[in-house]
């Protein structure tokens, strides 16, 4: 088989994951799309993949929202992950990363998922779900599409490191937002308050 992902980067992706958990913590909510997609780039370069991937929640689907692919390759496509990869989104909705080194590693039900892959890419693949208590917000796959590659058990765990940190993030990020949400309401709702005392004085 092709090159493989061993876990060559060795003390240099190991300190790239901590650096990314760093740049992760205090991360203002309107900065996080721009962390998100760096974070795609390094390690898609610090791995010598070709592509990473955030496919995000979008009622009863998932689509993408960031791709990152390295020069000469595209992005992957404005996909529907339910329509277009239906193995792929029943296993990740359900928790389960989909791993693979080769397209063929596939099982037989997945026939609709490989044959997006095999016009798309990638030939191999390392996908993780991105879970919060009981939800599954979105999924974040890293691909290879020049060669086949082997996925290390060292580089699957810094992998859904990553995947976890990305998901605490975005969290955060809805979270800011709901928040953000309420605080107008209640202003709102001031406003329209203050405007009854003053037409209604007591």
């Amino acid at each position: 088989m092709g090159a493989t992902a061993e876990d060559e980067g060795g003390v240099r992706f190991e300190s790239l994951v901590i650096d990314l958990a760093a740049g992760f913590v205090n991360v203002d909510p309107g900065r996080v799309d721009l962390v998100i997609e760096d974070c795609l780039l390094r390690i898609v370069e610090a791995l010598g993949l070709d592509r990473s991937t955030l496919f995000l929640r979008s009622d009863d689907d998932l689509v993408v929202t960031h791709s990152w692919a390295a020069p000469g390759f595209d992005p992957f496509p404005k996909a529907s992950g339910r329509d277009q990869l239906p193995w792929c989104y029943a296993r990740v909705m359900s928790g389960e990363r989909v791993v693979f080194s080769r397209i063929d590693d596939l099982p037989e039900e997945a026939a609709i998922d490989k044959a997006v892959m095999r016009r798309v890419g990638p030939v191999s693949n390392a996908s993780f779900p991105l879970v919060v208590g009981d939800q599954v917000l979105g999924v974040l796959a890293f691909g290879s599409m020049r060669t086949e590659r082997s996925w290390s058990p060292t580089v699957l765990e810094r992998l859904h490191s990553v995947a976890h940190m990305v998901a605490g993030v975005l969290a955060r990020k809805h979270a800011d937002k709901l928040l953000r949400a309420a605080l107008a309401e209640v202003g709102e709702l001031r406003e329209r308050l203050e405007l009854r005392l003053k037409g209604n004085p007591q």
